[in-house]
């Protein structure tokens, strides 16, 4: 028997809420078809890898000189890949049905949305002092800090760059421009409140945290997805509905990131950097105890599970927030890119 699945906006055994637009097309379909509509976000993640490889970005990002060539390095190094991948796919999302993706202009926005997203890992870790990530020396712990802080300034610039020189009308680069420019405004203005909280006695409320993961996680997560619609020719009421998707979806990956590292535990609790998992210990049971074993204190007051909760209430935001898109094609690849960007906590 032939099925098709439709992916549900609310999960679990209560109040589930299926995508009924979805349904009622799946229904409408006539004779045999090879996909079920919508992208294929596997298909374009192998072809975004192979963007990242190092001959192709020599082409992309030419030049010989030792910044450039650190640059095109810490691009080329492994990653998830999930901003070039949203570029991508929202972009081919929103091309009619009878015109293929154009990759020689998608291609370089992408590796732009790249760009901006390494160049912030590359400060990010500097004023974290950080040696490591994910198993790997830090850039600026491989050479030295006025290297890796050029080496990011440089991305920054090649983002830049890309996106005036893509191959699109001059209005459309300009959104392009913009939106970027946007997000790298409030990409650092939030970490600059992060990085003023290190100085207070007391860690951020849940409050002020959501607001620091909409203005940082969040913002990264727009831009890719904005990038990618603006170039597909999206207008202003498709951009604000993403836009609120990409919201809902950042604070929903900083919060599971939060729970990744709930067993890193560092001696004194004012010492760590802001976590949700600090915040609702806070609001819930009081100040943590410095120098006490934080995961005693987060089981003692069920903090996990709060954070697991507050994980879903906002991935099943980003989900509701995709109701009001009438693309079929857009919204099945934008539920699909949620459940693996946002996989249940384990």
């Amino acid at each position: 028997m032939p099925s098709l699945a439709v992916p549900l906006l609310r999960e679990g055994c209560n109040a589930t809420a299926v995508d009924l637009e979805m349904l009622r097309a799946y229904i409408r379909l006539r004779g045999q078809i090879d996909t079920a509509p919508g992208c294929a976000p596997d298909q374009w993640r192998k072809l975004a890898q192979t963007w990242f490889e190092p001959q192709y970005l020599q082409k992309v990002m030419p030049g010989t000189q030792h910044a450039q060539r650190m640059a095109v390095t810490w691009v080329a190094a492994a990653g998830k890949r999930w901003r070039p991948l949203l570029t991508a796919t929202v972009y081919d999302a929103l091309q009619p049905d009878n015109r293929q993706a154009d990759t020689r202009i998608i291609a370089p926005i992408a590796i732009a949305a790249e760009c901006f997203h390494k160049a912030s890992l590359i400060h990010d870790d500097i004023e974290d002092d950080d040696i490591c990530r994910d198993g790997r020396p830090t850039l600026h712990a491989q050479y030295n800090l006025p290297l890796a802080l050029n080496a990011g300034d440089l991305l920054l610039g090649e983002g830049y760059r890309l996106l005036a020189e893509a191959q699109l009308p001059a209005d459309t680069r300009l959104r392009l421009l913009q939106t970027a420019a946007e997000g790298h405004r409030r990409l650092c203005i939030g970490q600059g409140e992060e990085l003023s909280w290190r100085n207070r006695p007391a860690p951020p409320d849940t409050a002020e945290l959501l607001d620091l993961f909409r203005l940082k996680t969040a913002s990264a997560f727009e831009v890719a997805i904005l990038l990618g619609a603006i170039a597909g020719g999206g207008g202003p009421q498709i951009c604000g509905i993403l836009a609120d998707f990409s919201r809902a979806l950042g604070i929903a990956y900083q919060i599971r990131d939060d729970l990744s590292d709930i067993n890193r535990d560092l001696p004194r609790s004012n010492e760590q950097r802001p976590s949700i998992l600090l915040a609702l210990l806070q609001e819930h049971c009081g100040h943590a105890t410095p120098g006490a074993n934080l995961r005693a204190q987060y089981d003692r007051c069920a903090i996990p599970a709060r954070a697991e909760r507050m994980f879903m209430d906002y991935r099943n935001q980003s989900l509701q927030a995709l109701n009001p898109i009438t693309s079929i094609r857009l919204k099945s690849l934008l539920v699909r890119l949620v459940k693996r960007i946002l996989p249940h906590v384990s």
